[in-house]
C-alpha cells in the first residue's frame, strides 16, 4: 500500500467522505416531507457538517492528541446522523432508498473514522516507545542515538497514513 503526504485536512480521504455525506444530508434534508420537519431536519444538517467540521479542526491544531480528540468527535456525529436516519424512516420522512443510501455513506465515514483513531493510536504508542528506547540508550551511553532533529508537530500524523486518510487512489489502485 502506497503512503502519500498529507499536507491538508482536504488531503484525508475520511474528510472528503465526510464532505460527501454532508451533501447527500443537505440533499435529503430538501425532499418533503423531512424538509418540512424542521427540528430533525436541522439536526440532521449540524451533525453532518459537524463530521467534515471536527475533522479539519483536529487536523488544522497539527497535533496528534488533538487531532484523535476531534475525530472522536466527529465519530459521534456520524453515528448521531445514523441514528436520526432511523427515525427518518421510521416517520416515514423518506424512503427506502434514500434511507439505505445515506447510511450507508454515514457508516463509511464512521468505519473510515474507527481506522484513523485506531492507526494514529498505534503510532502514538510506537513513538511512545521509541522515545523510551532513545532515553534509555542516552543514559546508557551517554549521548542521544538519535541526531537528527525533532520533527514538527504536524508530522506526528501526517507523514505514513496508508490511502483509506491520505489521499485520493491512483485509478490503477483500484
Amino acid at each position: 500500500m502506497e503512503k502519500r503526504k498529507i499536507r491538508r485536512f482536504e488531503d484525508l480521504v475520511v474528510w472528503q467522505k465526510a464532505r460527501e455525506l454532508a451533501n447527500a444530508v443537505y440533499a435529503l434534508c430538501e425532499t418533503d416531507p423531512l424538509s418540512r420537519d424542521f427540528g430533525l431536519r436541522d439536526q440532521l444538517r449540524r451533525a453532518a457538517v459537524s463530521v467534515m467540521s471536527n475533522i479539519a479542526e483536529g487536523f488544522e491544531r497539527e497535533t496528534t492528541p488533538d487531532f484523535l480528540h476531534f475525530l472522536y468527535i466527529a465519530k459521534g456525529s456520524a453515528g448521531e446522523i445514523r441514528s436520526q436516519l432511523y427515525l427518518t424512516r421510521d416517520r416515514n420522512l423518506i424512503g427506502g432508498n434514500e434511507f439505505d443510501s445515506c447510511s450507508a455513506i454515514a457508516r463509511e465515514n464512521s468505519v473510515l473514522l474507527a481506522k484513523l483513531i485506531a492507526s494514529l493510536k498505534e503510532k502514538q504508542v510506537k513513538t511512545a516507545e521509541e522515545k523510551k528506547r532513545r532515553k534509555k540508550d542516552s543514559r546508557t551511553t551517554g549521548r542521544s542515538s538519535s541526531p537528527e532533529p525533532p520533527l514538527p508537530p504536524s508530522a506526528s500524523f501526517d507523514d505514513d497514513l496508508p490511502f483509506p486518510f491520505s489521499s485520493k487512489p491512483d485509478p490503477l489502485d483500484l
